[in-house]
């Protein structure tokens, strides 16, 4: 890609992210330079953390596209193509690295994308108003089934976080969206192939959410791209503590689970609970390994916690079982 072609690319892609190209607009140009997606065309970019710079997706700039969509001023499904569009841009490159990242900026379009997928894809019930009768016979619409993850509400969230400086109310927002889904549908990410460079294979394991229509049967990996679960054994994490305070053992919510659920045993694999910042559930187990009986033995404690329903691992029945009935 010659300089030039590479400054108009760029140039795009910041008018995009600050809502003066449409999504539509954006796939034209995208096409038009003769690549078929836009992770193409990052892949060919490979932005540096000066584009990150010259993007400008900041707090402050995010703020105002969230006012725009809570405002009424933009439609769910367009503020929708945005966030997923952009937050492929902000999730490729040294976005990570670079010193104009944000992990607010980061998390606020993770869970937007969570959200809208979920919604799209009709595994969220939109907000719909109920009736209650009122004395003498007359009825009121009360909004009441979906409000909790109506994209403007959680959008509205977000932005209340931003503006007073607080922390992404990221563990929140996958909470809801679980208890609202009829199945949580976990699917084991791929591991790498074994060798002698990756001894920590059999330590830790990510569990993909399938975002998509319970009709499919396998769901494609493009479609388990977020991961609300990992599961790791406590050599690995003390081998590789995380940063920050979330990872304290006064952060274990094994604490408030036990307390909830005193007549069940929750103590197989003498087990640790944290979530992070990015609303990331990582439970850690003291075993040599992580195998399937581990695994299941971190999906109930994750199902407990989330109040989910109903809950499959790998396509098989997972939760509840007998004993949680």
């Amino acid at each position: 890609m010659t300089k030039a072609a590479r400054s108009e690319a760029i140039s795009v892609l910041r008018r995009f992210v600050h809502g003066q190209l449409s999504f539509d607009e954006l796939q034209g140009f995208v096409r038009s330079r003769n690549f078929g997606w836009l992770d193409e065309l990052l892949d060919g970019l490979e932005l540096t953390d000066g584009d990150y710079r010259e993007l400008a997706l900041d707090e402050h700039a995010l703020g105002q596209r969230l006012q725009r969509f809570v405002g009424g001023s933009v439609s769910a499904h367009s503020f929708a193509d945005w966030a997923f569009e952009t937050y492929r841009i902000f999730s490729s490159g040294a976005y990570p690295t670079s010193e104009v990242y944000s992990a607010k900026v980061e998390i606020s379009l993770l869970m937007f994308c969570l959200v809208s997928e979920c919604a799209a894809n009709g595994l969220l019930a939109p907000p719909a108003p109920r009736a209650r009768e009122i004395g003498g016979g007359s009825v009121t619409q009360v909004r009441r089934t979906g409000v909790a993850t109506d994209p403007r509400r959680i959008a509205g969230r977000i932005l209340d976080a931003l503006e007073r400086g607080q922390q992404i109310p990221a563990e929140g927002v996958v909470g809801r969206v679980l208890r609202n889904l009829p199945t949580v549908r976990l699917q084991t990410r791929a591991r790498p192939k074994e060798d002698h460079f990756a001894p920590e294979l059999d330590q830790w394991v990510d569990l993909a959410l399938a975002t998509t229509h319970a009709e499919r049967p396998v769901p494609a990996p493009e479609e388990c791209w977020f991961v609300p679960l990992a599961v790791c054994t406590r050599e690995l994490w003390l081998e590789n503590p995380p940063e920050g305070v979330w990872g304290h053992p006064e952060n274990d919510r094994m604490h408030a689970l036990r307390g909830r659920f005193p007549h069940l045993d929750l103590d197989e694999g003498d087990p640790l609970y944290f979530v992070g910042p990015d609303g990331i559930a990582e439970i850690v187990l003291a075993t040599p390994v992580i195998d399937e009986f581990a695994v299941r033995t971190a999906v109930r404690l994750f199902c407990l916690r989330n109040r989910i329903r109903r809950c499959t691992l790998d396509r098989s029945p997972c939760y509840p079982s007998k004993e949680d009935r």
